[in-house]
């Protein structure tokens, strides 16, 4: 049975000034090492100021979201206040870092063992006995205490009802497909314990981005910290002249509303040279409107989703409606494209299933889409034609399922991959979204759509770099089909009724003479 009373026993035999380090998590920390990029190496982890505000806040507060600049250290940080309580103060705590990508949770893993092996090995085994070190967890045995590290399945991360935690620590909470079921997951899991959620920015309107509105007024229970790039000192260019360092008007603006220096304008200069206004303030925001503002350049303006809900359920197939199922496949090795696939109501035009993975190659969705199509009273099935869409239309022929989209002016007969026939598709969608036509969508789709932009020399919109736009481009192959189906299946006194109103309401909308930021698109 674990008890922490050998541990205070050999804690109390320490020398004063050992446990007084041991206590002070500042000084405690100093004496741990972490991986140095640049150049790469081990050193001690000597806290930035900005770390050592989110330590303070973390042991502040009990439910927490940490919204982040990249690379400001906070999954150190809240990694490191969690390592101080389980070996410095023997706190008997399961303490959990839940990560997206294995990569990001092996990494977690590594760091912890770091942490372990900079400390003299006769401290430990006095305090701890021999601590139980295997891939992603550490145990110590005389308190009970552990270090967790794991990935959250793909699913939303219901891997974690499989864990008793006491503390969790939820890294890039805004990435998960489905982040609410995660959140309440760990929330049931560690009870009464900490819970922190740390992210950087990812979509407007998304989950994380309301969580912080939520803290922000105050109407959700959780605490808010911010971290922004000029709060980080190490975010500083040495001025070689600064006789000749000129600002820009804007730059003296936000050297007025932060108080930058020369050196911090001029990292911020060489940063928005190197990767665009637009992106510099998603990655490095120096305020939440630049967190959640994806610029200029959207496929769809913001307004336009005003009315879609994220509240969405999926429905089990009527018997006497008609259904459209849009696939984007792809390679299916894992962490790549995922394949996607949206089936529609032709009656209502509601999303009734959607789901995507990277682990589905070209045959196994075929099979997992005909399964589905068949069983949606063997759905009008359209593929965005590519290396891959060419493999799954193959393999769903073989499989005898012959209710596919037809367009004689491509290769295979399915939907081609032209800029003009993407752009017409496109349209479709904002045909639907300025008549209201959609009134929910699953909340990883309406994330993918809200970000979809037009990059410089696109000729069609696609995700921002690093992301991801798979489940968006099935619902607009659905909307493709949609579309389609009066003229390939008899079904014109349902489905035209339907497409009328929506053309109609876009047409009225388009009359109302929206006045803002995106009246000239």
């Amino acid at each position: 049975m674990n008890s922490t009373r050998d541990f205070n026993a050999a804690r109390a035999r320490l020398s004063a000034a050992t446990r007084d380090a041991l206590d002070d998590r500042a000084k405690f920390l100093r004496a741990l090492k972490v991986f140095q990029k640049q150049p790469p190496k081990l050193v001690p982890y000597v806290q930035t100021s900005e770390q050592q505000r989110v330590d303070q806040w973390i042991s502040e507060t009990r439910r927490g979201l940490l919204l982040k600049a990249r690379q400001v250290g906070g999954t150190t940080a809240v990694r490191g206040f969690a390592f101080h309580e389980v070996y410095a103060l023997g706190r008997p705590a399961r303490w959990a870092t839940i990560s997206y990508k294995q990569a990001s949770s092996l990494e977690i893993g590594r760091t912890d063992s770091q942490f372990l092996d900079s400390l003299p090995a006769p401290l430990t085994k006095a305090l701890h006995g021999q601590p139980r070190v295997i891939q992603g967890e550490i145990e110590f045995p005389r308190t009970g205490g552990r270090l967790i590290a794991y990935t959250a399945s793909a699913t939303g991360g219901t891997g974690t009802r499989s864990f008793a935690l006491t503390d969790g620590h939820i890294s890039e909470l805004a990435f998960y497909p489905d982040p609410a079921e995660l959140l309440a997951t760990v929330e049931g899991s560690v009870g009464e314990g900490r819970l922190i959620a740390e992210s950087t920015a990812n979509a407007p309107g998304d989950y994380f981005h309301r969580m912080c509105l939520g803290a922000l007024d105050g109407s959700n229970g959780w605490s808010l910290c911010t971290s922004w790039w000029w709060q980080n000192p190490d975010y500083a260019t040495p001025v070689p002249l600064l006789d000749a360092f000129e600002p820009t008007d804007e730059e003296v603006v936000m050297a007025t509303l932060y108080g930058l220096s020369p050196e911090q304008i001029l990292w911020r200069r060489a940063k928005v040279k190197l990767m665009g206004e637009d992106k510099f303030k998603r990655e490095f925001p120096a305020c939440f409107d630049d967190a959640f503002n994806r610029g200029s350049g959207g496929e769809f303006e913001p307004h336009l989703f005003e009315t879609v809900s994220d509240r969405w359920d999926g429905a089990q197939p009527e018997a006497n409606d008609i259904y459209v199922l849009g696939a984007d496949p792809s390679g299916g090795q894992g962490g790549g494209d995922d394949a996607a696939y949206t089936v529609r109501s032709v009656s209502t035009g509601r999303v009734v299933a959607h789901e995507a993975s990277d682990r589905w190659p070209p045959e196994t969705f075929a099979r997992i889409i005909a399964d589905v199509a068949l069983k949606y009273n063997k759905a009008l099935i359209i593929v965005e034609e590519n290396n891959h869409g060419h493999a799954v239309l193959l393999a769903l022929r073989h499989l005898g399922y012959t209710n596919l989209y037809y367009d004689p002016d491509t290769k295979t007969g399915n939907f081609g991959t032209s800029g003009k026939s993407k752009t017409l598709a496109m349209s479709y969608v904002r045909e639907l979204l300025e008549a209201q036509g959609i009134a929910s969508l699953p909340l990883a789709l309406l994330t993918q759509l809200r970000a979809l932009r037009k990059g410089e020399g696109a000729k069609t919109a696609r995700a921002p770099t690093g992301e991801k736009d798979d489940r968006a481009m099935s619902f607009v192959l659905s909307e493709v089909a949609l579309r389609a189906v009066p003229v390939y299946v008899n079904v014109r006194e349902v489905q035209r009724p339907r497409l009328e109103a929506i053309l109609s309401r876009s047409r009225a909308a388009k009359y109302k003479g929206r006045v803002g930021a995106w009246t000239s698109r």
